[in-house]
C-alpha cells in the first residue's frame, strides 16, 4: 500500500517507500515516476542482490534497466564467485555505471490513468511487442482506445523483461520465450482490467533460419509459438 510521506494534504504517494528506486504517485498531475535515492556500492554480489531486491517496479516502468543488473548478477553466478567475494573487474565497471546512471531516471513519468476524457470509447485493443537476444526478453504492452470521433489514444500498461537462461539456447527459442511471456501478460491484463478489450495483437521478430538453425526445426517452433498465442 502506498505511504503519503509529508502528512496529511501531500500531493505524492510513494510506494515502497524506503527503497533505491520508488515509485512516486503525483495525485494531482496523476503520474507515476520515479525517485532514486543514492546508495554507496560495496563491489561484491550480496551488495548487487541487496540493491536488486530492494526495486519494486511491479508495472515494470524500468524493467530495462533493472534487466542490466540482472545480466551483471548472472555473469557472477556463471564465474562461480561466492556471495562476499569481490566482483570481476569487468562486472564491477558496469555495476558503477548502472548505479551513476540511475538518477536519470527521476525525469521519466507515465499517465496513471488509461482512459482520458475524449468522450465514448469505441474500439479498445492491447497490443504486446517482444522480443529476445542472447542476454534476456521482454515484453511491453499498450492499450490503444479510439473514440466516436476517430481520436486515438495510447496507453503504457506494463512492461516485463527476464535474463536468458544461463545454457545457451538458439535466438528462435529465446524469440517463442519472448512470445509466451507476452501471452502470459496479456491473461494478467484481461483478468485484471475492467475496461472491456476488444482486439489483441502480438508483434514479435520472428526468426529466420541461420546456420545456427535448421529450417524444419525453425518452422516448428513458429507453429508451436503460434498455436501457443492462437489458444489465448
Amino acid at each position: 500500500m502506498g505511504q503519503e510521506i509529508t502528512g496529511y494534504g501531500s500531493r505524492f504517494w510513494y510506494f515502497a517507500h524506503n527503497r533505491p528506486l520508488e515509485v512516486p504517485w503525483d495525485t494531482e498531475a496523476v503520474v507515476l515516476s520515479i525517485k532514486i535515492k543514492k546508495k554507496e556500492p560495496i563491489n561484491t554480489r550480496r551488495d548487487l542482490l541487496s540493491i536488486m531486491s530492494s526495486v519494486y517496479d511491479p508495472l515494470g516502468l524500468i524493467s530495462p534497466i533493472v534487466l542490466q543488473a540482472k545480466i551483471i548478477m548472472q555473469d557472477e553466478c556463471r564465474l562461480g564467485k561466492g556471495r562476499d567475494e569481490p566482483m570481476d573487474e569487468s562486472n564491477v565497471v558496469k555495476w558503477h555505471k548502472w548505479l551513476k546512471e540511475l538518477p536519470m531516471l527521476e525525469g521519466y513519468h507515465v499517465n496513471r490513468c488509461f482512459v482520458p476524457d475524449f468522450g465514448e470509447i469505441k474500439t479498445s485493443e492491447l497490443h504486446h511487442f517482444a522480443d529476445a537476444s542472447q542476454e534476456g526478453s521482454g515484453c511491453v504492452s499498450y492499450i490503444r482506445l479510439v473514440n466516436h470521433i476517430g481520436q486515438v489514444h495510447c496507453a503504457f500498461v506494463t512492461g516485463e523483461a527476464i535474463v536468458a537462461p544461463i545454457k545457451t539456447m538458439t535466438i528462435p527459442r529465446l524469440e517463442l520465450q519472448a512470445a509466451v511471456l507476452a501471452v502470459k501478460i496479456n491473461k494478467a491484463i484481461a483478468r485484471e482490467l475492467t475496461l472491456k478489450v476488444d482486439d489483441t495483437g502480438l508483434t514479435l521478430g520472428w526468426p529466420c533460419a541461420t546456420s545456427e538453425t535448421k529450417q524444419e526445426d525453425s518452422g516448428s517452433l513458429l507453429l508451436t509459438g503460434l498455436a501457443r498465442y492462437m489458444n489465448v
